[in-house]
């Protein structure tokens, strides 16, 4: 694949990391969250400048010039492609207008502010089959050097003019996105999700903190084999990772602009953080009696062998009994923890 012509929905969709990526970058480019789109003249990069978290937009690039796509992104995603990278390329299946090149059929939304000064407004007065001309100037600091500062006449046809229909938000509308009877069980149904959702990842950063000071709290040497072998255990799951996205390491070090050594610094010392938390927890296990009995391994073997649809006998040849109860302790540990915690919302 050497241009962003090639590109196929079935082939965006496989690209994604998982099916969870590839919602999120639907629902980018439902929502119109890349402010500007610029694709080169002979298509084989794609760039664009997507609305982000922060007050910096987040910059995003596609390039097709090599034999497999290389995709860069400013957001702190850890993931290639990011759900970013999947989104433009999905904007650009659909159409809408990337400048740099010619472009048929595109979509675009008055009042959206995506296009550059003054393009909206010189649509604005004109009926669908008209032709017709827009003058405008690119912004002194437009992403595209080439282009900053300079005049462009973008010449139009204008196919067809549609107004937007916004549905009453009525019963039926609460039926048809939610199945509910009324607005107002939508409204708290929505309310709820929204204080779900807060909640959920309010708690889950607490409980990093909580483990976090265990770790910082915790004295001794670290024995060299746990730091070892969890290392070892990051590195296979990143693999794995890259692997689902069709990245070898090196590609993907070369994308985030690191080197091999400090990338694996990094993962070194997380590893030992790692280690030093499940060394801490392991000590409360034993302390506060929450190693699982031979009886609790037992029924999670007899679990996991209905689950496989297999005897017992033979989920016991495969298992790791001591690294099941190693991690199940870590488990309840981690729990107790938590619940003897003090959380506070604010």
């Amino acid at each position: 694949m050497a241009r962003a012509e090639s590109v196929t929905l079935e082939w965006v969709r496989s690209m994604a990391a998982n099916p969870s990526a590839f919602s999120n970058a639907q629902r980018i480019s439902r929502i119109g969250g890349f402010q500007t789109h610029f694709r080169s003249e002979d298509d084989t990069l794609l760039f664009g400048t997507c609305k982000g978290s922060g007050r910096s937009a987040y910059q995003t690039s596609v390039d097709f010039s090599g034999d497999t796509p290389v995709f860069r992104c400013s957001c702190p995603s850890r993931q290639i492609p990011c759900k970013h990278g999947i989104a433009i390329l999905l904007d650009y299946l659909e159409g809408k207008p990337f400048q740099g090149g010619t472009a048929k059929n595109q979509a675009v939304q008055l009042g959206s502010g995506r296009m550059i000064p003054g393009f909206e407004e010189g649509i604005l007065g004109h009926k669908a089959g008209e032709e017709f001309e827009i003058f405008v100037t690119f912004p002194n600091r437009y992403h595209a050097k080439d282009l900053a500062g300079k005049p462009v006449v973008f010449k139009i046809k204008l196919i067809d003019v549609c107004v937007r229909q916004i549905p009453a938000l009525n019963s039926d509308f609460a039926k048809k996105v939610a199945n509910l009877d009324t607005m107002d069980e939508l409204r708290a149904q929505v309310k709820q999700q929204l204080h779900d959702g807060k909640h959920a990842g309010a708690l889950n950063r607490a409980k990093d903190q909580i483990l976090t000071q265990l770790a910082d709290a915790s004295e001794g040497e670290l024995p060299s084999v746990l730091v070892e072998t969890t290392y070892q255990q990051q590195m296979e799951q990143i693999q794995q990772q890259l692997q689902m996205q069709r990245l070898s390491l090196d590609r993907y070090l070369s994308q985030i602009h690191e080197t091999r050594e400090s990338f694996t610094a990094k993962v070194r010392s997380s590893a030992e953080k790692t280690a030093r938390v499940h060394m801490a927890l392991l000590q409360i296990a034993q302390q506060e009696n929450l190693v699982p009995t031979e009886e609790d391994i037992d029924k999670a073997l007899a679990a996991r062998a209905e689950r496989a649809k297999k005897t017992l006998e033979e989920i016991k040849e495969k298992s790791d009994i001591p690294a099941m109860r190693r991690n199940e302790g870590i488990r309840k540990a981690a729990d107790w923890v938590i619940e003897h915690s003090t959380i506070e919302e604010k």
